[in-house]
C-alpha cells in the first residue's frame, strides 16, 4: 500500500491567512487519527484547518478554509499557523463516523485558540466504523425458529451505579429466526427479546409485527377473565432474564459479531382485571398507565391511556412481582401486586396527592426577583416529574397533587443566590432528599436563599496540555447520601476550563476524567472512590477559586 504522507508545512502555510507576526513564538497545531476501541492509526484520514475572523465566540463567527492535509501512515498531521487566533479542526474518512457522543462530546470538530502564552496544541480524534450483529431466535423446546419477532439491540451502560440500557435499534426476526443489526455505533451490547403483547402505540409504530397483540383491553368477555396465554416474556440476552443477569457483549470498530443461537421458551403468562373508581376524577377522564416489574426494575413500560371509572384487562404479565402508577394532572395512584400461578383482580383508587405549600426567604438579603425562580419536585426513583409549581410576588408557591415519595428539590436560582438550606414542616432536610411523610396533617416548605455564592473554575491539564472537553465532577463534601444525584458535573471546553458557578460556599472535592471515560463513572463505587482520593477545596463566602486538574485514573481501566 501507497505511503501517504501529510501536505508539507509550507503548503499548508500558503494558505493561512496573516496574523500578527510573533517571530519569537512557533504556532503549531498537531495531532492524530485514532480508530475507537483499537487505538489504531487512520491514515488517509481528511484534515481541514479552518481560521476564524476575529476570537471564536460561536459557531456563527465567521471563519474560512486555511489549510488541508491528510493522515499520515501513523495517523499524524501537522499545521503550522503564523500567529494566534482561533481555529477549528475536522476530520472526517469514508467508512467512517465520529466515536460514540459519550467518549468525544465535540464529535470530529474542535474549535480553540492559540496565544503566544500557549502557541502549541496537540489533538486527538476518534473514528469509528459501523459494526454489526446478527443471530438467531429459537423455541429452546422445540428448536424450531421464531419468526416475525422483535429484537432491540440495547447499548449498555451503568446509571448512578445501577446497571441499565439506553434506547437502541430494532430488528424482526426472519422466517428462519434470523436477525441482523447492520450499523450500530461500537459499544457494549445486550439484546432484548420482546413478547408479542405491547402497547396501542408500540403496535401502531410497528405494524410489521402481525403477531402483536394490545396488552391493554378496555372491551373484554367472561372467557377473557379467565383464559392465560402462553408466550414468550420478555428477556435481556446474554443472559436470559433481567437486566442484574445480564453481561453485555462488547464491540470496537468495524466488529461484525455473531452471538449465536438465542433459545427462548414459552411461559404462562397472566391477566390483571384493573378497575379504577371514579372517587376524584371526573368518569371517562384520561388517565396513563405505568408498569414495572419490581424484580426485573429494567422491564418497566408505559402500557397505554385508560379512562377513569374504567375496568381494564392487563395481559402478558410473568409471575412476578410489579408496580403500577396511574395519574393524570388532577389525580394519581401507586399500587404494588404479585401475580403467583393465576390470574388476578386489583382495585386501585385514585387520590389526590397531598398540597405542598412554602415560600423562599432569604434572611440576610433582599430576595430575588420570583420569577427568576423554578423549581421541581423530581422523584428519586422511577416516575414522572412534576410540573414546576407558580411562584407569587412574595416568593411562596402552593404545589397541588404531590405524591407522598421521596424527591429532590431542583432549584434554578438566578447567579447571584443559591439555596442554603430547606426546611420541611421547619426542620432541616437534605434538598437532595426530600421524603414527605404520610401522617404528616400538613406539608410545608421553606427554601432559604444565601446570596454569596461561591465559583470554582480552573483547567484539566496533562502533559503540560490542556485536555480537550474534560469530564468534570464536583461533589460537596462530606459524600451525600444520593452521590449521583446530589453532584455536579459538566464538560469542559476545547481549552480543558470549567467553571461552577452559584456554589453554595463550603468544603468540595473535584475530579476530573477524559471524555471518553465519563461513562465508567457511572459504574459502582468508582466515582466515591476517586472522589475520597481528591484533594479538599473550600470555598468561602463570595469566593472565586481556579484549581489545576490532572485527569483521574479509573480502577480497572488504566
Amino acid at each position: 500500500m501507497a505511503r501517504v504522507v501529510a501536505i508539507p508545512a509550507l503548503l499548508v502555510l500558503s494558505l493561512i491567512p496573516a496574523f500578527s507576526q510573533s517571530p519569537s513564538v512557533a504556532y503549531e497545531i498537531t495531532g492524530k487519527v485514532l480508530e475507537f476501541g483499537s487505538k489504531s492509526p487512520l491514515a488517509a484520514a481528511e484534515i481541514t484547518l479552518e481560521c476564524y475572523e476575529g476570537e471564536a465566540t460561536s459557531s456563527l463567527t465567521p471563519k474560512k478554509l486555511c489549510g488541508q492535509a491528510k493522515s499520515a501512515d501513523d495517523g499524524s498531521f501537522r499545521f503550522t499557523p503564523s500567529g494566534p487566533g482561533s481555529f477549528r479542526v475536522q476530520v472526517s474518512k469514508e467508512g467512517f463516523q465520529s466515536a460514540p457522543t459519550t467518549h468525544q462530546p465535540l464529535g470530529t470538530g474542535l474549535t480553540f485558540h492559540l496565544k503566544p502564552e500557549s502557541p502549541k496544541r496537540t489533538l486527538t480524534f476518534w473514528l469509528a466504523r459501523p459494526v454489526r450483529f446478527s443471530g438467531i431466535l429459537l423455541d429452546k423446546d422445540t428448536q424450531d425458529p421464531v419468526k416475525n419477532h422483535l429484537i432491540i439491540a440495547n447499548e449498555f451502560r451503568y446509571f448512578r451505579g445501577v446497571p441499565g440500557t439506553s434506547s437502541g435499534a430494532a430488528a424482526i426476526t426472519g422466517a428462519d429466526g434470523r436477525f441482523t443489526f447492520p450499523e450500530l455505533s461500537p459499544g457494549q451490547y445486550v439484546f432484548t427479546v420482546t413478547q408479542r403483547f405491547a402497547s396501542a402505540r408500540e403496535i401502531q409504530n410497528r405494524p410489521e409485527r402481525s403477531s402483536t397483540q394490545d396488552r391493554l383491553l378496555a372491551q373484554f368477555t367472561e372467557a377473557d377473565l379467565t383464559a392465560t396465554d402462553l408466550d414468550y416474556p420478555v428477556t435481556i440476552w446474554p443472559g436470559g432474564a433481567g437486566i442484574d443477569s445480564a453481561y453485555p457483549i462488547r464491540a470496537d470498530s468495524g466488529a461484525d459479531i455473531d452471538i449465536g443461537k438465542i433459545e427462548i421458551r414459552k411461559l404462562p403468562l397472566f391477566r390483571l382485571r384493573l378497575e379504577i373508581p371514579d372517587t376524584v376524577c371526573p368518569q371517562s377522564s384520561t388517565l396513563s398507565l405505568h408498569l414495572r416489574s419490581l424484580s426485573n426494575p429494567s422491564l418497566g413500560t408505559s402500557v397505554g391511556d385508560i379512562a377513569c371509572g374504567s375496568t381494564s384487562l392487563l395481559r402478558g404479565l410473568p409471575s412476578g412481582a410489579y408496580r403500577l402508577e396511574i395519574m393524570n394532572p388532577t389525580a394519581k395512584a401507586f399500587a404494588e401486586f404479585t401475580i403467583a400461578d393465576r390470574n388476578a383482580s386489583l382495585t386501585v383508587p385514585l387520590e389526590r396527592g397531598v398540597t405542598v405549600t412554602g415560600k423562599f426567604t432569604a434572611p440576610d438579603s433582599t430576595l430575588p426577583d420570583p420569577a427568576q425562580l423554578t423549581f421541581y419536585f423530581r422523584p428519586l426513583n422511577w416516575a414522572i416529574v412534576n410540573r414546576p409549581p407558580a411562584i407569587d410576588a412574595q416568593g411562596r408557591f402552593r404545589a397541588e397533587n404531590i405524591a407522598v415519595r421521596d424527591y429532590q428539590i431542583l432549584l434554578n436560582p438566578p447567579p447571584s443566590h443559591y439555596l442554603a438550606k430547606l426546611l420541611y414542616n421547619g426542620a432541616p432536610s437534605d434538598p437532595n432528599h426530600l421524603t414527605l411523610n404520610p401522617y404528616a396533617p400538613s406539608h410545608s416548605l421553606e427554601l432559604i436563599l444565601g446570596d454569596k455564592p461561591a465559583a470554582l473554575e480552573g483547567s484539566v491539564i496533562q502533559s503540560n496540555q490542556p485536555i480537550p472537553s474534560p469530564w468534570v465532577v464536583l461533589c460537596s463534601w462530606p459524600l451525600p447520601q444520593n452521590l449521583h444525584v446530589a453532584l455536579k458535573a459538566a464538560y469542559g471546553n476545547s481549552e480543558g476550563r470549567f467553571q461552577f458557578s452559584g456554589l453554595p460556599p463550603g468544603e468540595y472535592r473535584a475530579i476530573a476524567v477524559l471524555p471518553e471515560l465519563r461513562d465508567d463513572l457511572d459504574r459502582p463505587y468508582v466515582l466515591e472512590q476517586l472522589l475520597r482520593a481528591a484533594p479538599k477545596i473550600t470555598l468561602a463566602p463570595s469566593q472565586s477559586q481556579s484549581v489545576e486538574l490532572k485527569p483521574a485514573s479509573i480502577p480497572g481501566l488504566q
